[in-house]
């Protein structure tokens, strides 16, 4: 199912790469993917193109805490 979501947004950004909500979409599969280098690389994107997002803010946020908790449990 992600596949096809994920290929959608792929061709929105393709046919128009300034959609800051196709971009923070595919950071949110990816998100929810366990893939957050790819999530990061497309919240910082969309967040280019949205600079005043709070909704993205928050994404990051969320991003950065996970990944700080997956990094102190090692």
């Amino acid at each position: 199912m992600w596949v096809c979501f994920t290929q959608s947004y792929k061709l929105a950004v393709e046919l128009k790469p300034d959609q800051s909500q196709a971009w923070m979409n595919m950071g949110g599969i990816q998100h929810i993917k366990g893939d957050y280098t790819a999530a990061r690389m497309y919240y910082q994107r969309a967040l280019l193109l949205s600079p005043g997002s709070k909704l993205l803010k928050e994404n990051l946020a969320k991003l950065d805490r996970l990944e700080k908790r997956l990094t102190e449990g090692v």
